[in-house]
């Protein structure tokens, strides 16, 4: 499981930490200090295929998190 999120590292870390949730993920991307990219680029969905072959994907913004990576086949799901 992965945290794919367009939160920048400085954020993400201090959550996750706070949260005390980092042991359940074994790769957090923050795409714009990771890949300097956006989830709203379909590029970006085709770069984290290339990466990680299962993929199913909940996210809670409509067109990002559900109806791009569905364009791709991506099994996404909006929450």
């Amino acid at each position: 499981m992965l945290i794919f999120s367009n939160a920048t590292r400085p954020f993400i870390d201090a959550e996750i930490k706070r949260i005390g949730i980092e042991d359940f993920f074994e790769a957090i991307i923050s795409l714009p200090d990771d890949w300097g990219i956006v989830k709203a680029e379909p590029s970006t969905y085709t770069r984290l295929m290339n990466v990680h072959s299962e993929i199913t994907y909940i996210g809670d913004h409509n067109h990002n998190d559900y109806e791009v990576p569905r364009s791709l086949g991506i099994a996404a799901f909006h929450v």
